[in-house]
């Protein structure tokens, strides 16, 4: 994957236990994560982009695709 990006390591479900369970050694622990709200959050390397969400400056589109 070079290049590639794991969307769901990068903005966490973390309080979804699925999550959890179909990655039981690939996750962002629960502790780690840099909470968005109560369901979703960052990666803990992205404190930066984190700063800048809670300065409205940054919005997060989920599920955003092509037909390809």
């Amino acid at each position: 994957m070079a290049g590639g990006n794991d969307g769901l390591n990068t903005v966490v479900p973390y309080s979804n236990s699925q999550y959890y369970s179909y990655r039981p050694r690939l996750n962002v622990t629960r502790n780690a994560v840099l909470p968005l709200t109560d369901d979703l959050g960052l990666h803990p390397n992205l404190a930066g982009l984190k700063s800048l969400y809670d300065q409205n400056k940054v919005a997060i589109v989920q599920g955003v695709g092509y037909d390809n």
